[in-house]
C-alpha cells in the first residue's frame, strides 16, 4: 500500500473568510475515514489487490521445518499471481531479495513470541489483505486473531503441531478453544492434530487435513536418478542418515537417543556394524562428539549445503528420526528421504508416523526403546531385499497422498478460494 499524505497549505484569504477552518475540517474528516476504511476493511473491491499477509514467526535465516514451509508458502503462492507479504520477527543480516515482500519487524522473538504486538497489528492492516494467514500455533495467535476477526478480516491457521515447553502447551490448550473458534479455516496434516483440536471444542467443519508441506522435485529427481543401490549385500554395513538441528532449544530432535543408540549398536552383535551419518549443527554438537568419541561407526559432518546433503542421503540406506515427544510436528525430513528413495525408521511422535504405518513405508519406533530399535535393525540386517518392498511402499504413498510441493500449494490456494469467497 502506498503512503498517504495529507498537505494543507495557510491561504490569509480563506482564514479571513472563514473557510479556512472548513477546508481543514473536511481535509482530516477525509483522512480519518480513510483510516478508518483501512482498519475496518472497508475499501473499495477494485483498487484492492489478490493479496495475503503470512504471519511467521519461524522463517529463514532460521533454518527448520517451519521456517522452511513458510518460505516455500510465500514463494509458491506469490508466483500463482495473489500477492505474498511476510510479515515475521525473525532478524536477518542480509537483504531480502524474495520476488515476494518481507517485513522484519523490529522488535525480535522474545520467549518463543513476538513482544510487539502493535507492531504486527499495523503492518497487516496496512497491507489491506483480503486475507490473513497465520502459520503457528504461537502466542501471538491469542492477541491478533481475536482482533483482526473483530475488524471482519478473514483468517487462515496453519497448526504445525504442539508446543515443546508443558507450560505453553497447557496455557495455549485453555485459551485455544476460544481464539479458533473465531478463526475461518485450520490446516493440520495429521489425524492426531484434527483429533486434538476437535476435543477442544473446534468446529470440525473449520478443519482442512492435507500434507502442507510436500517435497520438492529435487528429492523425487534424486530417487529416480539413482542407481538400485537398496540392493546391497551383507558384507557391507548398513548405513543410516540422520538430518536435524542439533541444538538445545529442540530437544524433541531426539539427537541425544541417536548417538546412544549407536553406541549401543556397536556393542551389539550385529555384522558388520551399523553407521550412522548425523549432519547438523547447533550447541549440542560438541557435547554429542565427545560422547560418540572412539565409536567408528559414528560419523559428524556438521551443516552439509543442499548438494552435499542429497549426495549424503544418496549414498545412505535408511534415514532414522527418533524424535522424544511431539514437538517434533510432521518430521518433513522423513518424508524427503522417501521421495529420495530411503525408507526410514521414524518415532511414533513424529506426525508422519501415521502415514508410515498405513502404507507400510517404514518403520514406526519408540525412541526410548533400544531393544526394539535394535531387534528392527537386526532384521533389515539380515533380510536387505525389504528395503526395496519399503521404498516402493514410500512411492506409492507420495502418489495417493499428493505429498509434493505442487499438491500442497494446490490445496492451500484452494483454502483461500474458500475463504475468501465465503
Amino acid at each position: 500500500m502506498k503512503n498517504t499524505y495529507i498537505y494543507f497549505q495557510y491561504s490569509p484569504s480563506l482564514r479571513a473568510s472563514g473557510e479556512q477552518d472548513n477546508v481543514k475540517s473536511k481535509v482530516e474528516l477525509n483522512a480519518k475515514h480513510k483510516l478508518k476504511n483501512i482498519i475496518f476493511n472497508r475499501q473499495d473491491e477494485k483498487e484492492r489487490e489478490d493479496t495475503v499477509v503470512l504471519y511467521a514467526e519461524a522463517f529463514p535465516p532460521d533454518v527448520g521445518g517451519g521456517e522452511k514451509y513458510n518460505f516455500e508458502l510465500a514463494k509458491s503462492i506469490n508466483l500463482s499471481g495473489i500477492k505474498m507479504v511476510v510479515i515475521t520477527p525473525i532478524k536477518s543480516g542480509v537483504p531480502d531479495l524474495q520476488d515476494f515482500e518481507v517485513v522484519r519487524m523490529k522488535l525480535p522473538l522474545k520467549f518463543g513470541f513476538s513482544l510487539n504486538f502493535i507492531e504486527s497489528f499495523i503492518l497487516i492492516v496496512q497491507r489491506r489483505p483480503k486475507l490473513i494467514h497465520f502459520s503457528g500455533p504461537a502466542f501471538s495467535d491469542l492477541v491478533l486473531i481475536p482482533i483482526l476477526k473483530f475488524l471482519r478480516r478473514k483468517v487462515v491457521v496453519t497448526f504445525h503441531g504442539q508446543f515443546n515447553n508443558k507450560l505453553a502447551r497447557q496455557i495455549f490448550s485453555i485459551f485455544i478453544r476460544f481464539i479458533y473458534r473465531y478463526v475461518d479455516r485450520i490446516i493440520v496434516e495429521t489425524s492426531r492434530d484434527e483429533n486434538y483440536l476437535k476435543n477442544l471444542g473446534v468446529d470440525e467443519h473449520k478443519i482442512r487435513n492435507f500434507i502442507f508441506v510436500g517435497i520438492d522435485s529435487q528429492y523425487l529427481t534424486c530417487e529416480s536418478q539413482q542407481t538400485d543401490t537398496l540392493s546391497i549385500k551383507n558384507d557391507r554395513p548398513l548405513k543410516f542418515i540422520f538430518i536435524g538441528g542439533l541444538t538445545s532449544s529442540r530437544p524433541y530432535k531426539g539427537s541425544d537417543l541417536l548417538i546412544d543408540l549407536f553406541i549401543e549398536l556397536s556393542k551389539s552383535n550385529i555384522e558388520p556394524i551399523p553407521e550412522i551419518s548425523v549432519i547438523g549443527k547447533g550447541d549440542l554438537l560438541p557435547i554429542l562428539t565427545r560422547k560418540a568419541e572412539g565409536f567408528t561407526n559414528i560419523h559428524f559432518f556438521g551443516y552439509l549445503n543442499q548438494e552435499d546433503l542429497l549426495k549424503q542421503l544418496k549414498d545412505s540406506d535408511m534415514l532414522i528420526l527418533p524424535s522424544k515427544s511431539d514437538g517434533e510436528g510432521f518430521g518433513i525430513v522423513a518424508l524427503e528421504a522417501i521421495g529420495c528413495g530411503k525408507p526410514v525408521i521414524v518415532s511414533k511422535y513424529a506426525g508422519i508416523s501415521e502415514y508410515i504405518l498405513k502404507y507400510n513405508a517404514g518403520y514406526v519406533v519408540d525412541p526410548f526403546n533400544f531393544n526394539e530399535i535394535i531387534e528392527i535393525i537386526k532384521y533389515i540386517n539380515l533380510n536387505r531385499g525389504i528395503l526395496n518392498v519399503l521404498r516402493e511402499n514410500g512411492r506409492k504413498m507420495i502418489t495417493m497422498e499428493e505429498m509434493t510441493k505442487n499438491g500442497s500449494i494446490r490445496k492451500t490456494l484452494e483454502v483461500y478460494r474458500e475463504v475468501i469467497s465465503s
